[in-house]
């Protein structure tokens, strides 16, 4: 059994210096979630999202969160399912902290007849200069609100979310697949 001296030393030794404060993993259910900073409760997605050309707030994916103090990194991490309406589904993903768009982090899902299961990730460091391009926050005191947009590319990639086009045996029965939303502080 390690100390924390010789925790620290040893994961200064492998090149890490990070150590996981808090981490809230929730399922989007609608459900309170308590971690050290606090309670948190996700949207409840209980149904597939069908996107437009116009962009919309991913469901389950906004949440106001205040990291604990000494927090020196925030990790955001989003799972969802993207399926296709059309042949070539296409969407466009950003990522927001608070009204600003993290606009270094802007992102694609598209495939031919795509059926992915993916977590988007993103990075958020604390100290130093901010930038509204990366996401880095000088300070972080207070709650600020977390969230992803997305759009579909045209009328010609519709796609979905939280939702398959087949399953069992290649039928066209939809099944539903609730998000998942995971924030870990680091410091």
């Amino acid at each position: 059994r390690l100390s924390m001296s010789k925790a620290a030393e040893l994961a200064a030794f492998i090149g890490g210096g990070s150590f996981v404060k808090e981490q809230l993993a929730m399922i989007c259910d609608g459900q309170s979630y308590t971690v050290s900073s606090g309670t948190y409760t996700p949207t409840n997605v209980t149904a597939a999202q069908a996107l437009t050309t116009s962009f919309a707030t991913v469901t389950g994916s906004e949440l106001s969160y205040t990291p604990p103090s000494g927090t020196t990194c925030v990790v955001y991490e989003f799972t969802l399912q993207f399926t296709f309406y059309d042949a070539h589904g296409i969407g466009h993903f950003k990522f927001f902290i608070g009204s600003d768009e993290v606009t270094n982090q802007r992102l694609n899902l598209s495939c031919q007849y795509p059926e992915l299961l993916a977590t988007l990730r993103y990075v958020i460091p604390i100290g130093g200069s901010a930038s509204t391009a990366t996401g880095r926050q000088a300070t972080w005191t207070s709650a600020k609100t977390l969230k992803i947009t997305c759009a579909e590319n045209s009328s010609s990639n519709e796609a979905f979310l939280h939702s398959t086009t087949y399953w069992e045996g290649g039928t066209s029965t939809d099944q539903f697949h609730q998000p998942k939303l995971v924030i870990t502080a680091l410091g």
